[in-house]
């Protein structure tokens, strides 16, 4: 999964079986895969079956782990990449079983042995032993999620002090770098409340087609005796306000809406095709309070430099109106 808020994986195991979920920051739960099995229970007679006996025991464990293993490789390790597609890995359950799958299995995995954060003890198997993991971890997973937040913010803010052409921010340069394929991670205030509007736009001055290529920032074509146009605003009365102040030296005859996409929830959805994630930004640090009041919560870092002189310009005064009236 390439689209990915912060994510944390939970393993659940013990002598009933294993369980492994993706807990998303917005708490969204998905269990991943589930496995149940029938471990010999301790052998208590003595005699000559003592010492059999024990040893199948001990290799139904040591196959048992081995397959819980292989399921967390194979769930929680992109094969592409090679690389982990959550956050952090939680493991917990009753018994010597989570143990033992640390420290003999999951630690001879360079990928998988830095992200396990934390081993509990759980009193129930499964979905029961989930829930009540998920709640003894809840003060990490928040601990966490900030400082994820603050390592993203900080690097964007890096790229920008030291001129790495490596950071952009801004509705319509963060959402060309990211057509164009050249972003690693965008950052996206959770609550933003950005909407892109498509509009067909024709002018009483048949002339003014020519001249609005000088107009900064809008992406427009032709369309028989209309132009398309994309403007990032807030609700229709900015948009109103934008267009007025956009087109104040030309006539409009006819404006109509063609599209509006919240942009939040579009990128979410569409960010894979352009092999980006997405981090969403909640106002609990000192770091992302800045990135929202200054950069009104939308931003990326770039895998390579963009070059942003390709696009056409809006007026200089078109964006700030959407900085002047974001509220948080």
């Amino acid at each position: 999964m390439i689209c990915e808020t912060t994510a944390h994986a939970f393993i659940i195991i013990d002598g009933n079986g294993a369980l492994g979920a993706r807990v998303e920051q917005n708490n969204d739960i998905k269990t991943i895969f589930k496995y149940s099995v029938d471990l010999p229970k301790k052998h208590h007679k003595g005699g000559q079956s003592a010492l059999r006996f024990s040893r199948l025991r001990t290799q139904a464990r040591h196959t048992y782990l081995v397959k819980v293993t292989e399921l967390i490789e194979q769930h929680f390790i992109c094969k592409q990449s090679n690389k982990i597609n959550v956050d952090n890995i939680i493991v917990a359950g009753c018994g010597e079983l989570k143990n033992q799958l640390v420290n003999q299995f999951l630690n001879d995995n360079h990928i998988l042995r830095n992200q396990i954060v934390a081993i509990f003890d759980v009193a129930y198997s499964f979905n029961s032993g989930l829930q009540q993991a998920i709640q003894m971890s809840a003060t990490i997973i928040s601990q966490l999620s900030i400082n994820i937040q603050r390592d993203y913010i900080t690097k964007f803010m890096t790229h920008l002090v030291n001129d790495t052409q490596l950071a952009c921010f801004g509705s319509y340069e963060t959402m060309a770098a990211l057509k164009a394929g050249c972003v690693e991670s965008i950052l996206i205030y959770d609550q933003l409340n950005l909407l892109q509007y498509t509009l067909s736009i024709s002018f009483s001055d048949s002339n003014s087609n020519s001249d609005s290529n000088s107009n900064s920032n809008s992406n427009s074509q032709s369309n028989s005796n209309s132009e398309i146009f994309t403007f990032y605003c807030e609700s229709e009365h900015q948009l109103k306000s934008k267009i007025s102040n956009h087109f104040k030296n030309k006539k409009i005859r006819k404006i109509i809406i063609l599209q509006c996409l919240n942009i939040a929830e579009w990128i979410v959805d569409n960010c894979s095709q352009f092999g980006a994630n997405v981090r969403l930004i909640s106002l609990n640090s000192a770091e992302s309070n800045q990135f929202v009041k200054a950069f009104c919560g939308f931003g990326a870092i770039l895998r390579y430099p963009f070059d942003f002189s390709q696009l056409v310009e809006l007026e200089e005064n078109d964006e700030n109106d959407y900085d002047d009236n974001y509220q948080i």
